[in-house]
């Protein structure tokens, strides 16, 4: 893992709007200046940063510049846009908050909807507290 005197004498980070520029460059590294915006989105719509032989999520690499830290559990980025790296949207989380802050149900979801399952002819919505799964009851349509 890139320590941070590292990552600060490659990268500049810039809070307000989550990009990371380069403050340097190898030589072998074609079509890339130096201020240029660094990474680049994958097809999970993370930002992916390549520093030192490496690939870097940015979020990571944003809590580590300004914490001085590494993050100890998941970066949930909290208005669920991945490549939206400024600080203020992202907070070092355990995996179980983090998957309550989903946008969507399963892509294997039946119904298409958070919490909500088919149970013999009816549909069943139930949530997860902390470790308890609590079940909210049996309704005739998936709305209810």
């Amino acid at each position: 893992m890139i320590e941070l005197e590292s990552l600060k004498a490659r990268l500049e980070y810039e809070p307000s709007t989550g990009h990371f520029r380069w403050r340097t460059v190898l030589a072998k590294a074609r079509n890339v200046k130096v201020g240029d915006i660094a990474g680049t989105r994958h097809p999970e719509g993370y930002i992916k940063i390549k520093v030192s032989g490496r690939l870097y999520a940015a979020h990571r690499l944003a809590w580590l510049f300004t914490h001085g830290v590494w993050p100890t559990d998941v970066i949930d980025h909290i208005n669920g846009v991945r490549d939206d790296n400024r600080i203020t949207n992202l907070r070092n989380v355990a995996p179980a908050i983090n998957s309550q802050n989903r946008k969507g149900a399963n892509s294997n979801s039946r119904t298409g909807l958070i919490g909500v399952s088919l149970h013999r002819s009816r549909y069943r919505a139930s949530i997860w507290n902390g470790k308890k799964l609590q079940r909210l009851g049996p309704f005739d349509t998936p709305e209810e």
